[in-house]
């Protein structure tokens, strides 16, 4: 079973284009890391809203 796994996973390394392109990817997963800014994404699939209008949604005060 050990032997048929490691036929299968990959040994070469990611080149630096796709290299950088992950990079990017995780930077991207970072930025959603917040609570925040997944209520305003959640929100704002559902269509246009102000600031303000975010706000009350989210329970915020405007910055």
């Amino acid at each position: 079973m050990a032997e048929e796994i490691t036929k299968t996973v990959p040994t070469q390394e990611p080149d630096t284009d796709e290299f950088s392109r992950l990079e990017l990817l995780a930077k991207w997963f970072r930025g959603l890391d917040d609570p925040v800014r997944l209520g305003i994404l959640t929100v704002l699939r559902r269509g246009e809203k102000s600031v303000e209008e975010l706000c009350e949604i989210l329970g915020m005060k405007q910055p």
